[in-house]
Parts: structure tokens; C-alpha cells; sequence
């Protein structure tokens, strides 16, 4: 494509430079459009080929009206097993670390607009209640002019989910950088919808053209310690459509 994999000696920053970090002030550049265009001129050519060949496939109607969901899984609802004196047990991963959204979020989503169909992109375990949640309203939840809504997963390779989540015109973040910071190199997003009270932090939620982003919240949002994993997958599941706030 002709593109460099150089990078500039100076950039549009205000003050403050670009750091190396995920969490942090963000938005010190004037415009998005800073961090899109050296996303898309300096990373681009360290994509892999078929990521790139991916990402220039012709864009098909259907994912138009088609709504990308990317919902956290393994690394925070996984079991891993670990060696003690007592020899080897399962331990559940800390929910605490990260809190994910709760089920009724995905859902108000859904019922509030006018999506066909919904890909939830997820790990192969599919650890997150609100995966089997959603797949079990394939069909059945509906839309907000009534059309019954498709529900499917995939749980592929990196390079296809990262692809989709980069071709996404609708896309529902987790809590998570991966989602977030994808987003923001996205030159094909244009609704960004997320829940998380600390996406601050991440480079998606500064305000660029053509895209509009939706922040949502909920009538109870608890605290939840490291050791808060019984008490998070409650409130995640028993959460109703009902509970959450308007964005």
C-alpha cells in the first residue's frame, strides 16, 4: 500500500506526548483523526497478510444493520489450575479485575434500535453468562421496529475476530483495551456503544467525525473486591432491561 512503518519525529500533541500506556490522560491531540491516521500508516504494514486481505474484502449489505459485540470471556471468568502443597486445584480466574457489563445491557442495545442480527466475538469457552444468555434469545428478542433479531458467536482465530471487530459499523465494547483500543483503529466504525465507568481511559471514547458513541449505566453499579466473583456474576445476570439508564 505504500506505507511506511517509520515512525514521524513529530506529531500534533498538545503538551502532552504520546506515551506508551493504557491507562492515562488520553485525547491530548487535537482531533482523532491524529491517532487514526498514524494507527493506519505506521501499524498497518506489521498487519498480517491475511488480516490485510481480511480487512479489503468487499463490504457486504448485511453488516450494515449488523451489530458486533465483543464480550470478555477466559481471562476473567476462565478456571485455571494451579499447582499448591495440596497438589493441583482449580482456581476461577478474579472477576474483580475487570467488572463486565451486565447481560441487560447487550439486550437494551438490541431492543432499542434496528439490527438484524448480532455476532458476539468471545473465547472459545465462552466463560461469560451473558453469551449463553444471548444465544438463548437468537431469534426470540426483538428490535425496536419489532423484526425478531439473529444471535450467533464466533470464537475464531485472532486475525478473523480482530477483523471483524476492525470492519464493524456497529460495535458494543467490553471492558476491556483490546475492544477499546481496536475501535479507535478502526477507519469503518461509526456507533460505538459501552458501559464501562473508567473507558476514559481509553483512546475509542475521544470524539471523532462520523462516529457517534453511546455510554450506558445502570440503577446499581456495586463495588466488587478481587474475591467479589460470586457476587459479579449475580448482579450480571439478575440485572433486568428495566434496571439500565437510558445512554
Amino acid at each position: 500500500n505504500g506505507l511506511t512503518s517509520e515512525l514521524p519525529t513529530m506529531c500534533n500533541v498538545r503538551k502532552t506526548s504520546l506515551r506508551q500506556k493504557y491507562y492515562g490522560r488520553v485525547c491530548p491531540v487535537s482531533d482523532h483523526s491524529v491517532y487514526l491516521g498514524l494507527s493506519q500508516q505506521y501499524m498497518w504494514p506489521y498487519y498480517k497478510r491475511d488480516l490485510r486481505q481480511c480487512l479489503d474484502e468487499p463490504r457486504k449489505p448485511a453488516e450494515e444493520t449488523l451489530l458486533t459485540v465483543h464480550i470478555r470471556g477466559e481471562d476473567i471468568f476462565g478456571k485455571v489450575m494451579q499447582r499448591t502443597k495440596k497438589g493441583v486445584r482449580e482456581k476461577h480466574t478474579a472477576t474483580g479485575f475487570r467488572p463486565q457489563p451486565p447481560c441487560a445491557f447487550y439486550e437494551k442495545i438490541i431492543e432499542d434500535n434496528d439490527f438484524d442480527s448480532v455476532l458476539v466475538l468471545t473465547t472459545p469457552e465462552r466463560a461469560n453468562p451473558c453469551v449463553q444468555r444471548l444465544l438463548d434469545k437468537d431469534g426470540e428478542i426483538r428490535n425496536r421496529q419489532g423484526r425478531a433479531v439473529s444471535v450467533d458467536v464466533q470464537n475464531r482465530t485472532l486475525i478473523q475476530d480482530v477483523c471483524s471487530i476492525l470492519r464493524a459499523r456497529h460495535l458494543v465494547l467490553s471492558t476491556s483495551s483490546f475492544s477499546h483500543n481496536l475501535a479507535a483503529m478502526s477507519g469503518e466504525v461509526r456507533t460505538v456503544y459501552s458501559f464501562d465507568k473508567e473507558d476514559g481511559q481509553y483512546l475509542s471514547v475521544c470524539q471523532r467525525q462520523n462516529v457517534t458513541q453511546w455510554r450506558y449505566d445502570a440503577k446499581q453499579l456495586p463495588f466488587f473486591s478481587k474475591s467479589g466473583r460470586a457476587n459479579a456474576l449475580e448482579w450480571m445476570m439478575g440485572l433486568k432491561v428495566t434496571d439500565m439508564l437510558d445512554p
